[in-house]
């Protein structure tokens, strides 16, 4: 799908001109890559997402994403819940516990919870 996406030109695959050697080999090259070309970066784990926040990388957890998502009436309390759900085995546990929490006070405020 990607090499048919690069094919049409909807799709720049790169690479860093550096990498990061504390993290595993895909977030070392996202983060050095969204740091290089000022792009956001979309990630799961506090370690990671740590670093791109003292490094002024633009950065947003999946779960935080999610809610971002709840607020703008795209997904339902439940739809936001079940995705927060299947993502929990791969992302960080306070990530996760900040996304419940902010997904439960925003329906707290439109009486949906």
């Amino acid at each position: 799908m990607f090499t048919i996406l690069e094919d049409e030109g909807l799709l720049s695959i790169r690479n860093p001109a550096r990498s990061l050697s504390q993290f595993h080999a895909g977030e070392a090259s996202a983060l050095a890559l969204a740091q290089e070309m000022n792009w956001w970066l979309l990630i799961n784990e506090q370690r990671a997402l740590t670093f791109a926040r003292q490094h002024n990388i633009k950065a947003v957890t999946v779960p935080e994403f999610v809610v971002y998502l709840y607020h703008a009436h795209i997904l339902s309390y439940n739809s936001a819940l079940g995705k927060l759900d299947a993502i929990t085995s791969n992302t960080g546990h306070y990530v996760m516990q900040v996304a419940r929490q902010a997904l439960l006070v925003a329906a707290q405020n439109r009486d949906e919870r």
